[in-house]
């Protein structure tokens, strides 16, 4: 289940996230997720393109919508390392703490919700992007926000910025 929320940095830290399982336990989660996470895409064959791999090492799924500006989506969890790797639109995060796992089901049902933004930060005077921020809410209202600022913008800190909001729409449309 999502914390509130939870903050995820580009070096694939996440802030307040849960510790490293034993071997074990992680395996559990991740043959259970796996299982359950396959069934939940299936569901998803009619709004969109569908792929899931599955292998001892590792899952993939990636949810490709028909539907224009909705936003694609790829994660793919690591069993050896308990990490993921996700792809929202086009901001790609690595070796995130993966934790129990349990976040993953809310955070792709919210995308396929359409409950996801792109924030683009860039300098006013010279328009060199400071930074982006992707936020997906689940329907519980909370979130999990991926954060990177640009090299540029850790050199710029303090200077005026303009954000500029991409807001991704819904995968069904009734």
């Amino acid at each position: 289940m999502l914390a509130s929320t939870q903050r995820i940095t580009a070096d694939a830290r996440l802030i307040g996230g849960t510790p490293v399982q034993s071997d074990d336990v992680f395996r559990r989660a991740f043959d259970q997720v796996s299982v359950r996470l396959a069934a939940w895409a299936d569901a998803q064959r009619d709004a969109g393109e569908v792929t899931i791999e599955t292998r001892a090492d590792y899952l993939r799924l990636s949810l490709e919508p028909h539907a224009a500006h909705a936003c694609p989506i790829e994660v793919m969890v690591h069993r050896s390392t308990q990490a993921y790797d996700i792809q929202i639109g086009a901001e790609t995060w690595e070796g995130i703490a993966a934790g129990d796992l349990a976040h993953l089901e809310p955070l792709l049902q919210a995308v396929v919700n359409g409950h996801v933004l792109t924030r683009r930060s860039s300098a006013t005077a010279s328009g060199v992007e400071l930074g982006t921020t992707v936020i997906v809410t689940a329907a519980t209202g909370s979130e999990i926000r991926f954060e990177r600022a640009s090299a540029a913008g850790e050199r710029l800190t303090g200077a005026a910025s303009i954000t500029r909001d991409q807001h991704w729409l819904p995968y069904r449309r009734d």
